[in-house]
Order: C-alpha cells, then sequence, then structure tokens
C-alpha cells in the first residue's frame, strides 16, 4: 500500500521492474538535457540525481508521459489524494535555500533567488542540516507542504546571515508559549480557546467566520457552539491524514502524549490571521478539534495533544460511521 512515508521506494521500484534495463540506454540518450549536473558529485551520486530526474520529471518520448504518471495511470485504485501528490513531483523547484528552522523532520527553506519560504519534510533527519544551513537543490510540492528529491548539496556557516532566522526564532518561542497551557483530561472548547493567545482565538473565528470583535469568553462560546453544531461539516472539510491522527488520539481515550503524532506534520506560525494553520495536525487545531498543551502524568508533566471532551463522542461516532454533510 502506497503512503507519504514510502512513495519514493514503490515508484522507484516500479520504475526498476519496468525500466532497469533501459537506465543507461535513458543515461546515455537524455544525459544532454539532464539540467542538475552539479560539480563535486561522484559518478555514482550524479547517476542516482539522473534517474530520480528520469523517474519525476522528464516525459518520455514514447509514452508522453513521466514514469510517475504511469504509475499513477496504471494503478486506479490509489486514492484521489495521493494521486494528486503524487502528480505535483514534476513541479520541481531547483535553487539554493537556506534553512530558517528546523523541528524534527520539519523544515523551512526560504529560496536565496526569490525570497519565497517552503515548508519541507525530510525523509530522516540528517545532522549536518540545521539552522543556517545553505542547501543546494531540489524540492517538489507533495500536498500541503514540500519534499527534497535528487541529491543536494550542504554548506553550512557559523554566522546568521539571514534576518528571517531571527523572525522564526520569535516565532518558535511565541508559539511554544502558547503551548505551555495546562489542561486536563475533561477540559472543554471554550476553557482550551480561553487560554489561547489573541493571535489564536481570532484566526479560528475567522475560519468559522465569526466576529472578531468583543470578549475572548464570548468568543470562545461562540467558536464552541458553532463547532458542536457544524462538527459534521467541519470533519468533512480535513483531509484523510489528518482523519487519521485524530483516530490515534480518540483510540487513546482523547488524549496523548505529543510525540504519539510525530510523524505527522504540525507547522504552524504564531499568526493565525494572517498564516492559518494548514498542515495535518495544525488544520485540527485551527478547526478546534484538537489542542496541544501540557498534562499532569504519574507526577510528571508531558506534552499532549487532546481532543475536547465536549466533542470526543461525536467524533468518534462520525469517524467510525463516515458520512456526507447532509446539507
Amino acid at each position: 500500500m502506497i503512503n507519504e512515508e514510502n512513495f519514493k521506494q514503490v515508484i522507484f521500484e516500479y520504475a526498476s521492474e519496468k525500466y532497469r534495463k533501459q537506465f543507461q540506454e535513458f543515461y546515455d540518450k537524455f544525459y544532454g538535457e539532464f539540467p542538475y549536473k552539479y560539480e563535486g558529485l561522484d559518478e555514482e551520486l550524479n547517476f542516482k540525481n539522473f534517474i530520480d530526474w528520469l523517474i519525476n520529471e522528464k516525459t518520455l518520448p514514447a509514452t508522453g508521459k513521466t514514469i510517475v504518471e504511469e504509475f499513477v495511470d496504471e494503478y486506479p485504485e490509489i486514492d484521489e489524494e495521493m494521486k494528486q501528490k503524487l502528480l505535483q513531483m514534476k513541479n520541481v523547484i531547483n535553487s539554493e535555500f537556506i534553512v530558517i528552522s528546523k523541528k524534527h523532520l520539519n523544515l523551512k527553506f526560504k529560496d536565496i533567488k526569490s525570497n519565497e519560504t517552503y515548508n519541507v519534510v525530510l525523509y530522516a533527519d540528517n545532522p549536518n542540516i540545521n539552522v543556517n544551513s545553505f542547501i543546494t537543490g531540489r524540492i517538489h510540492p507533495f500536498g500541503n507542504y514540500y519534499r527534497t528529491c535528487g541529491v543536494f548539496l550542504i554548506r553550512n556557516s557559523p554566522f546568521i546571515l539571514d534576518p528571517d532566522i531571527f523572525m522564526e526564532s520569535f516565532n518558535e518561542a511565541q508559539i511554544k508559549k502558547a503551548e505551555n497551557i495546562i489542561l486536563l483530561k475533561n477540559s472543554k472548547i471554550s476553557t482550551i480557546i480561553n487560554k489561547y493567545p489573541a493571535q489564536w482565538v481570532n484566526g479560528i473565528c475567522e475560519e468559522f467566520s465569526i466576529s472578531i470583535k468583543g470578549k475572548k469568553s464570548i468568543k470562545a462560546e461562540m467558536i464552541a457552539s458553532k463547532i458542536q453544531e457544524e462538527l459534521q461539516s467541519i470533519l468533512n472539510s480535513i483531509p484523510e491524514e489528518s482523519k487519521k491522527a485524530l483516530k490515534i488520539v480518540l483510540n487513546n481515550g482523547g488524549v496523548v502524549k505529543y510525540n504519539k503524532l510525530q510523524d505527522y506534520d504540525d507547522e504552524i506560525t504564531f499568526w493565525w490571521s494572517e498564516k492559518p494553520p494548514n498542515s495535518t495536525i495544525g488544520l485540527l487545531r485551527l478547526k478546534g478539534l484538537l489542542a496541544v498543551g501540557k498534562m499532569p502524568m504519574s507526577g510528571k508533566m508531558y506534552n499532549i495533544a487532546i481532543i475536547p471532551d465536549d466533542i470526543r463522542k461525536e467524533l468518534k461516532n462520525l469517524l467510525n460511521n463516515p458520512k456526507d454533510d447532509a446539507r
């Protein structure tokens, strides 16, 4: 079964089975148009880089498709969401980037040429990549974030050169402060929202078309009512990966230690009105279905993710008995 973690391996195995005997022929035939000839790569790495380009980006004359597009066509049982992510793989961005933040496998790349920023998820931790690392290489969109592709070059500098690194540091400090709220297993939506900073409360209000004027306590009650009344519709609006994360929490009684969700993207900023979260976990937080905070357990304080108590039962019922929004 293809998923977000094994898709590259599955596609490579498909390409190897179908074209392995022709890889050298393709190399001889198409190397002249291969655009990523990085200096300093040995022959093996250069060939690996070429094969990645061949699979993801090169339209083969015999089929009029990339190998990834062939794969998608030959396996119609792939769900639509994954299919669209795979078809995005040919939309490669090749540039020089600086890493302006890193949180486990979730990084933020800034394109040095265009100043655009990209949320990038690595396949495995690379200890050579840190904040202020310079990356020469390629990334491609994959749903709400980007993945690296092919071979990339890494340079590290002892000096902080980019002002956005300071902004990201401030952003992360504010998020960490906001996630220090103390929650209990029976915490309800309005109780949780009341503990949020104004930037998050207003972002949730705007997501649900609720006025941002007035006291936080009143807005929290309005948000709670909206979520409870429109839970089915809200659930229908989130992607399958977010639903999978919800099920993990529900299957553990509505509360889990935060590291249980480490395989799911939780990229957020502190400014939810200006930049609403759209990551797998971030969407759940924006829509009030999940909160991140701290909870005392067995005499220790743990970082946790919690589904508010007042929607837990109904949410579990809706996830176990999916249906379309009737409205």
